[in-house]
């Protein structure tokens, strides 16, 4: 594949990206020399980046997370996590994905909140929308 044709189909996606049709596309993209395209690849590649960030941003907001906490700092040394799961499905947030739940129980201080807090953190760095509560908010 040709340089040309390379930065045509990265034009082409980042056009597709920012929801632009395939009409202008077509335009923009067969009247473009090389620097133009790679213009055009640059700021697609900054919008998008940008747009990313402020998702992820704007999903924190909306969490409603009293501190921010992640796993960096958690003590792992009081929680028991089943074979299957693991702990670094926990951090991954891959039973999300696999649609299960993560139960917390247990007795004060044994980083419940903690963990509640740094998995939803961590899914909103995925792009998955999260919300935190307590169980005496619900009720």
């Amino acid at each position: 594949m040709s340089a040309r044709s390379e930065l045509e189909t990265r034009c082409r996606r980042g056009f597709r990206s920012v929801m632009l049709s395939n009409h202008t596309a077509e335009a923009y993209v067969t009247s473009s020399n090389a620097a133009e395209l790679r213009l055009l690849c640059r700021m697609f590649d900054d919008e998008l980046a940008w747009r990313e960030r402020s998702k992820r941003e704007r999903l924190l907001k909306r969490a409603h997370f009293p501190v921010p906490k992640g796993f960096t700092d958690y003590d792992w040394s009081h929680v028991r996590v089943p074979d299957e799961l693991g702990k670094e499905a926990i951090e991954d947030c891959l039973f999300i994905g696999e649609r299960q739940n993560l139960v917390l129980y247990g007795g004060v201080g044994n980083g419940k909140t903690h963990m509640a807090i740094a998995c939803g953190m961590a899914a909103c760095e995925h792009g998955l929308a999260t919300m935190f509560t307590t169980v005496s908010d619900l009720v």
